[in-house]
């Protein structure tokens, strides 16, 4: 009897891998770690393998760059977009904006992104309407800032502001109407920005949103404001102008920048503070020389209202033409006469 081939020899294994080096594998074989594969090249032979379908990729040969290089940058102006209502006036050589009673244009405004301001919404502002020019009501804004940052416990200077005030509209002041932001931040930031006024529709429409004011920001105007502007997207969402504060037992408060009115047989209503509702310096206004008076407000009563419509500084008077589902008059008597008496009251004020 023939003697068996001794299978340990190196040269029958590898007799065997360079036949069938797919199944070599399929045992689960692997090329030793160490280099004595090769110790014997009389004895070990390297298997040859050769994918079952084999796949050439081939590159692309590589572009042709040209000699020179030509770097494009965006100007500056692409850069710093802007939204179409927030566009501030003026240019390099008319300052916009103040930090710290430093005046600059408004694309060179800048803050350190460690100020709490920024990342935390932690600090207070105003919104106050210039009139060609000539702010209106500073002090009043003023005195409420204080107020609201002496509720959130926040150091304010109160005179540098109005100094700021004074050099930012001496030296930048539009001609037409505009609007200027104040704000001061925890991080002890004083900002002023000049600002196009928004466009606001004749009359708007309002959806109701159920909305919790927090009670320890009450009558702080905040710089955390989050919470009202979403309110505004979610009625703009439906198709309305903007949103109609109430709360999850039915009190109406007011819009999320505007303060609300509503009439019932000719008297004027408003909601009452005590339901956490901004002490709005043009509400104020208008109870003081129009007259009216606060009465809480559930949502029922809006399907009785006779007229409605929102004030604020920048605002003044809009009339509101829908709530939901309930239609009210564009241009009812009490409001359209409220907005004449307040728009005479301003022009008086500033003389």
């Amino acid at each position: 009897m023939a003697a068996r081939p001794n299978l340990d020899s190196g040269a029958v294994r590898s007799a065997q891998l360079a036949d069938d080096g797919s199944r070599w594998r399929s045992r689960g074989n692997k090329l030793p770690e160490s280099g004595n594969y090769f110790a014997n090249e009389a004895t070990h032979t390297f298997p040859s393998f050769r994918p079952s379908s084999p796949r050439i990729r081939r590159r692309s040969p590589a572009p042709t760059l040209p000699a020179r290089i030509e770097l494009r940058v965006p100007s500056p102006d692409r850069l710093r977009r802007e939204p179409a209502d927030r566009l501030a006036f003026g240019s390099v050589e008319t300052p916009t904006a103040s930090i710290d009673g430093e005046l600059m244009a408004t694309a060179e405004a800048r803050i350190p992104v460690t100020d709490e301001g920024l990342q935390r919404g932690d600090g207070v502002f105003e919104m106050i309407r210039l009139y060609a020019g000539r702010p209106y009501a500073t002090d009043r804004h003023l005195a409420r800032m204080a107020r609201s940052a002496e509720s959130i416990q926040l150091p304010i200077d109160v005179g540098g502001l109005a100094r700021d005030v004074d050099r930012l509209l001496a030296a930048g002041a539009p001609a037409e109407d505009a609007a200027l932001r104040l704000m001061v931040t925890r991080g002890g930031r004083r900002i002023l920005i000049i600002e196009k006024l928004p466009s606001f529709p004749t009359s708007m429409t309002l959806a109701c949103v159920t909305y919790s004011p927090v009670r320890l920001l009450d009558g702080v105007k905040s710089l955390s404001y989050a919470a009202n502007v979403l309110a505004g997207r979610l009625a703009r969402e439906q198709g309305f102008d903007d949103a109609l504060l109430v709360t999850p037992h039915g009190r109406v408060l007011e819009a999320p920048t505007s303060s609300f009115f509503w009439v019932k047989d000719a008297e004027l209503l408003t909601p009452p503070l005590e339901d956490r509702v901004l002490d709005s310096i043009t509400r104020r206004l208008i109870l003081d020389v129009v007259g009216g008076r606060e009465a809480i407000t559930t949502r029922d009563d809006l399907d009785r209202a006779d007229e409605a419509f929102l004030v604020s500084s920048l605002r003044e008077v809009t009339p509101v033409h829908r709530i939901d589902t309930v239609e009210l008059p564009a241009d009812g008597p009490v409001t359209r006469a409220t907005a004449q008496e307040v728009a005479a009251r301003i022009r008086a004020e500033l003389g």
